[in-house]
């Protein structure tokens, strides 16, 4: 017998029947015709997924939140230097 293959967004819905529609594993698995074990991996999956996903967003703001920092340090020392009174005029 054949293996079926599922698609991601299928995938994704169907954890979203666990997690937002708040059925039970068991309950969703007959629903959609799986096994309970197999929407529990799939589960496992997205939640990794998501987890790693979370981690690279959090990466890049954390450099983005550097980069803004260094920049309003340089725009301080400029506008020091720009509004600063000049001794002996």
């Amino acid at each position: 017998m054949a293996r079926k293959s599922y698609t991601q967004e299928f995938k994704a819905n169907a954890v979203r029947l666990l997690t937002h529609e708040g059925h039970s594993l068991a309950k969703a698995a007959k629903h959609l015709g799986v096994t309970a074990t197999t929407l529990s991996a799939w589960r496992r999956q997205l939640v990794k997924q998501d987890r790693i996903d979370f981690e690279t967003e959090n990466q890049r703001l954390r450099r983005q939140v550097r980069d803004l920092e260094m920049e309003r340090e340089i725009l301080k020392k400029v506008s020091h230097g720009v509004c600063a009174p000049t001794l002996g005029r």
